[in-house]
Order: C-alpha cells, then sequence, then structure tokens
C-alpha cells in the first residue's frame, strides 16, 4: 500500500507527496538537526522568520486516542495565507501525540525547504 501525504498550502492549493519523498525529507531534515526533534525545528524556524508559532490541532475528532494532529502556521496579517499541514496517517493513527505532532512538523518542514530551494533556482 501507497502511503500518500496530503500538504494543504491555501484553501485551494493541494499537493500530495509519495511517503518516499517524506521519508527522504525526514533524512534529510534529520541530518541538520541533530538531536532535536522536528516539533521543535519548526518551532525555532517560525522564530527565526518571525511568524506566528505553530498551532497543533487533533485531525480526527471522530476518535480521540488516533494521535493524527494537523499543524496550522497563522499569517499574521491576512488569514487567506494561513498553512495548514496534515500528514496522512496509518488507519489507527500514530503511536503518540509527540509522533503525530513531530510528522506534521516535518511536513510543514518540508514545504519550507522546497520553498527556499524554488526561490534559489
Amino acid at each position: 500500500m501507497l502511503l500518500m501525504t496530503v500538504l494543504l498550502l491555501n484553501v485551494s492549493d493541494v499537493i500530495i507527496l509519495s511517503s518516499d519523498m517524506l521519508t527522504k525529507a525526514i533524512i534529510y531534515l534529520s541530518r541538520l538537526a541533530f538531536e532535536r526533534l522536528p516539533e521543535q525545528i519548526l518551532r525555532e524556524h517560525c522564530q527565526k522568520e518571525k511568524r506566528v508559532m505553530p498551532r497543533y490541532y487533533n485531525a480526527r475528532g471522530s476518535k480521540p486516542d488516533s494521535h493524527h494532529y494537523c499543524v496550522h502556521l497563522p499569517d499574521q496579517k491576512n488569514s487567506k495565507d494561513d498553512l495548514y499541514f496534515t500528514p496522512a496517517a496509518p488507519t489507527d493513527g500514530f503511536e503518540s501525540d509527540r509522533v503525530g505532532k513531530d510528522y506534521a512538523a516535518l511536513l510543514a518542514l518540508f514545504h519550507f525547504q522546497v520553498c527556499s530551494v524554488s526561490a534559489m533556482v
């Protein structure tokens, strides 16, 4: 089974990432940030870029024990430019809250890495 991750940039923009692409992003980001969890790296990135701190929401309200999270990165000036990142999870969710939040943070970090690389080109 191929696990796909949906990346919601704006209300109308959707990017679908394969699990292979997400795994490559995890390996790359783990090399950059030795011994720091993705949630902490995202918080530091937001501080550095003077963005509002990320907010995490339970993405599956029907199952409170599913540990499936969405990270919301609000835009200070225009709420239309808010970013939402919700990783695809196994049917029973991730094994803990920490893992669910870290996957959501990894997806957001992958977005910022792709945007910074595409801006250089």
